[in-house]
């Protein structure tokens, strides 16, 4: 994890609805077995586990993030459909950057699809600053550090 990224825990009066926070913490998470494991004994341990009755101690009113509900996203799309329309630039070994395509507002991520020629190779590198996800959709790849 970053320095800077914290995880959080929430439980609600009823989880049906989510209407009203019972009880949260937020944490930095290095280790699931080491720092989840204490949050949640925490949760367990608390009069508002115990009566199902918020608190003014239970719920954060400080958040180490500011939910954004302004920014509305695009609708989702078909990927094979994007893909099929962008076929010619990834059988070429482009790359095709598929959140600017849709015009998302959201400047955090970065969605490369990849392609190449058949039996050709097509580098595509990581950052050290970000976690790199694959989603291969066909084909046959090869993941090296």
């Amino acid at each position: 994890a970053r320095r800077e990224e914290m995880d959080g825990l929430r439980w609600y009066t009823d989880f049906a609805t989510c209407q009203e926070i019972l009880w949260e913490r937020f944490f930095r998470c290095d280790d699931l077995g080491r720092d989840l494991v204490p949050v949640v004994q925490a949760y367990k341990a608390s009069e508002e586990c115990r009566t199902g009755k918020p608190s003014a101690e239970s719920v954060c009113t400080s958040y180490p993030l500011q939910q954004d509900t302004e920014t509305s996203v695009p609708d989702p799309v078909d990927l094979k459909e994007l893909l099929k329309q962008h076929e010619g630039l990834l059988a070429s070994g482009q790359e095709v950057n598929l959140l600017s395509l849709m015009k998302h507002p959201d400047p955090e991520f970065l969605v490369l699809a990849a392609g190449g020629a058949n039996g050709g190779t097509q580098e595509v590198k990581g950052s050290n600053y970000c976690e790199t996800w694959i989603y291969q959709v066909s084909g046959e790849a090869t993941v090296a550090p």
